[in-house]
């Protein structure tokens, strides 16, 4: 049996701390004597809050959500939000823990794996979230930096392993942890029976707001062209601030009403239209919400992948925000193909759109095959859970 190891994580999204949470449960159900230290390199680290690990900082929200490369507005706005000395001081801390840890576990880019080899020097488990041979691929100097400081990496396609491995990366596919990264609960909302259910994944970061008025002026279009019964059920991030939403979506003249129960039915807060529609909010019940809606509007990330895994088509336009732009959207349709449709983002030709879809049973059915065939089935977290521990000399 070997000593009880002492594992470093270092993430840097939202959506890649979900993942990371998620692979640190299992981890730790199978193997308790493990002591986990957490440093989200984007954000506040939310999605860890419930785990028993040391989360360390400094943790900083930065304007630009963790997308600076994106742009150079992008990196302007870092620059003068302090990016600068948050990287220096989580430099700090990774040197100063260094002599605790015996090993990394990196969830995103390349750039973790480049502070965990110049700056832990331990061996390193790299599991890379943000690239696809779908899209693009690694470039040459990220695998080289695979093979220099990753002693496995464990991508998120079997397409994109065989590349890496014959270039002589330590890569394995073992399943894409995005589908083992939320649960489902048995939530019901409260959906009427037979109703259509359109889900609403406004994105996780600050432009969610924004986001979140042009989705409902296409609702208002929905609700105009519609021929059977609609509900609108939106997954809202943890972080996300109901009193900010409020103030963004009574500009265009909708309200908020708190729900009394919320815990029980699922149902945070609704949002009420001049003409009565209601959009249901929801919190901490995001797999439920892939599970009851039949398609979704999508201005996310890694939420607009999870849910075309679970075989709902998915509607898509480009948003105002630093993360999602033309550029962003460009390369997720090339990930997820024909299991997302990208519209201009007017509110008519996206609910067109989406009926369009809902009512082309062959289309609908395509688009779902479709969606999970590019994300892969679900169990995938436990078989990356174990392979960690194996290379960690744990016996399996």
């Amino acid at each position: 049996m070997p000593k009880a190891y002492s594992i470093l994580v270092l993430s840097n999204g939202h959506g890649e701390d979900i993942i990371a949470a998620a692979i640190l449960k299992d981890l730790l159900k199978k193997e308790k004597s493990l002591k986990v230290s957490v440093l989200p390199i984007v954000g506040e680290g939310h999605a860890y809050k419930e785990l028993p690990i040391k989360l360390l900082g400094p943790l900083k929200n930065l304007p630009s959500g963790g997308f600076m490369r994106q742009s150079l507005k992008n990196f302007i706005k870092d620059l003068k939000g302090g990016i600068l000395s948050l990287t220096y001081n989580q430099i700090l801390t990774l040197r100063r823990i260094r002599k605790e840890i015996d090993a990394v576990i990196c969830v995103g880019d390349v750039l973790l794996i480049i502070l965990a080899g110049l700056f832990v020097k331990k061996p390193t488990i790299f599991i890379p979230t943000a690239k696809s041979e779908y899209i693009s691929g690694h470039y040459g100097i990220e695998k080289k930096l695979m093979r220099k400081y990753a002693s496995l990496v464990l991508p998120r396609d079997e397409k994109t392993a065989y590349v890496l491995k014959k270039s002589g990366v330590p890569a394995r596919f073992v399943g894409n942890a995005m589908m083992d990264s939320f649960q489902v609960k048995g939530k019901d909302f409260g959906i009427s029976k037979g109703a259509k259910v359109v889900g609403i994944l406004p994105g996780s970061r600050e432009e969610a707001y924004q986001n979140m008025k042009m989705i409902l002026k296409i609702v208002e279009q929905l609700e105009i062209l519609k021929v059977e019964k609609m509900e609108y059920l939106t997954a809202l991030a943890n972080q996300l601030s109901l009193d900010r939403l409020e103030r963004a979506v009574n500009e265009i003249g909708w309200s908020m009403q708190l729900t009394q129960d919320q815990q029980a039915g699922g149902v945070i807060a609704v949002l009420v239209s001049p003409k009565g529609t209601i959009v249901k909010l929801t919190k901490g019940f995001f797999g439920d919400v892939l599970e009851k809606s039949d398609i979704f509007i999508g201005l996310a990330g890694t939420a607009n992948e999870q849910a075309v895994g679970m075989g709902k088509p998915l509607v898509t336009f480009p948003g105002n925000g630093p993360q999602f732009n033309k550029k962003f959207v460009k390369a997720q349709k090339k990930l997820l193909g024909d299991s997302i449709s990208v519209v201009e983002p007017d509110p008519k030709k996206v609910a067109t759109e989406l009926l369009v879809i809902l009512h082309d049973r062959e289309r609908y059915e395509k688009m779902g095959r479709i969606g999970q065939e590019r994300m892969g089935p679900r169990g995938g977290i436990s078989r990356m859970s174990e392979l960690i521990l194996k290379q960690l000399g744990y016996k399996m």
